[in-house]
């Protein structure tokens, strides 16, 4: 115990690496990520491609409003000096 407490941390994360690594290698888990690599290739998605057509430019001159100020000028936002 008193020497787990000497490895600094560095260490001690090099030895759990270690341990993984021979883990992984006794359960042969690198040669089944690798086959698994090669068998698994990206296959083609069964739906068809539908090509779509580009949208229309919308006119961004015509302002939608609604019924209830259709008649009534449009607001105006410019800032006016006021004058004492």
């Amino acid at each position: 115990m008193v020497a787990r407490k000497n490895l600094n941390y560095e260490d001690s994360r090099q030895k759990r690496l270690e341990e993984n690594k021979k883990r992984m290698e006794e359960l042969k888990l690198t040669v089944l990520a690798q086959s698994l690599r090669t068998i698994s290739t990206p296959k083609p998605s069964p739906m068809k491609k539908v090509n779509r057509t580009p949208r229309k430019p919308v006119d961004l001159s015509a302002v939608r409003r609604s019924n209830r100020v259709a008649d009534k000028p449009p607001a105006n936002y410019k800032e006016v000096p006021i004058s004492h």
